[in-house]
């Protein structure tokens, strides 16, 4: 069933948002700087925001060691991740979010759910949720997020640091991109695996290393159960986005087997304290409108499970406030 909330229906689907103004000036200011920690936007992760972070502006990689134990099989699992401490707005995706904890921590406390699986992982950011699953027994894990900012090579980095890279599969995936693989696989632009490299395209041997191959996708497609998302609703068009792609994650599961994802995300207003993120009501409202408005031509819904925090012991450390909050979302056929 859907959210239960009166505050978040709607039978008119919202516009994708407007992304007002250019922002070229903004991007070349902060790519003029290697640290990204000039200016008012540089931002901490609650990870950080401790008496000691106070003030801190660096943006140099530090190596985290976050240690947790898994509850079925009281097994300790230490996980080194390379990551930073404070970055420019658009470079968050270099630092640990608590979403991304609490997910950990519902891996770890299902840890033969993700047993054997195949999972793909959204917005992965350091890596930490794909290589926690991988750890627990995870068959493949394709770690996804944009091919900017070292974003990939850093979830590479730390895959290999905790002997996983084998089982980590780092692919660009950017769902705001309408010829991204996973949506419209006719006409997305595959990297054949049987094909020469030099006829594939011009594109760089990093964007090469982590494109995706007409052997992946079949992977995705005819294996993967899991979807996992942390930390990726702060932003309007970002979220239209991804609502809008739910249907081509969880749509044609293997057989005899339901595709479901997984959303770890903070209520509050970005990187603030109490205030409730317009974000996050978005997403709910556009959920509901996507749903009344593409249910008949889909014929399914999307539908969504909060899960109960308290039921999911804490592995790592971290402050765990109300804010947070993790969500099961599966499709239900309506016909």
């Amino acid at each position: 069933m859907s959210k239960d909330t009166s505050a978040h229906t709607s039978s008119t689907m919202p516009s994708p948002p407007t992304i007002k103004g250019d922002r070229s000036e903004e991007r070349a200011s902060d790519s003029s700087s290697d640290d990204g920690d000039d200016g008012d936007d540089v931002v901490l992760s609650d990870i950080h925001i401790k008496p000691w972070a106070v003030g801190i502006r660096s943006s140099d990689p530090q190596t985290t060691v976050f240690q947790g134990r898994t509850c079925e099989s009281a097994g300790a699992v230490s996980v080194s991740i390379q990551h930073c401490l404070a970055t420019a707005l658009d470079r968050v995706g270099l630092q640990v979010w608590v979403g991304a904890l609490v997910l950990a921590d519902y891996i770890l406390a299902n840890a033969s759910l993700f047993h054997n699986q195949t999972v793909l992982e959204l917005g992965a950011g350091t890596g930490l949720v794909s290589i926690v699953s991988a750890v627990v027994g995870a068959k493949e894990v394709f770690s996804t997020d944009l091919g900017e900012h070292g974003i990939l090579d850093l979830i590479a980095l730390n895959a290999e640091a905790n002997s996983v890279g084998d089982g980590v599969s780092v692919r660009e995936l950017d769902f705001t991109n309408d010829d991204a693989l996973l949506w419209y696989p006719r006409k997305s632009p595959l990297v054949s695996a049987s094909e020469d490299e030099t006829g594939t395209s011009r594109a760089s041997e990093s964007c090469r290393r982590y494109a995706w191959t007409h052997s992946d996708a079949d992977r995705f497609r005819q294996e993967c159960s899991i979807v996992l998302a942390a930390d990726i609703i702060y932003d309007d068009h970002v979220t239209f986005a991804f609502v809008t792609r739910i249907h081509a994650l969880l749509a044609a599961p293997p057989k005899g087997c339901e595709r479901v994802l997984f959303l770890a995300l903070e209520r509050r207003i970005n990187f603030t304290v109490e205030i409730v993120a317009p974000a996050y009501d978005f997403l709910f409202e556009t959920l509901e409108a996507w749903n009344a408005a593409m249910e008949d031509e889909l014929g399914c819904t999307i539908v969504w499970t909060q899960i109960d925090l308290a039921l999911v012991p804490q592995a790592f450390e971290y402050s765990r406030t109300p804010y947070l909050e993790l969500w099961c979302m599966r499709l239900e056929s309506s016909r």
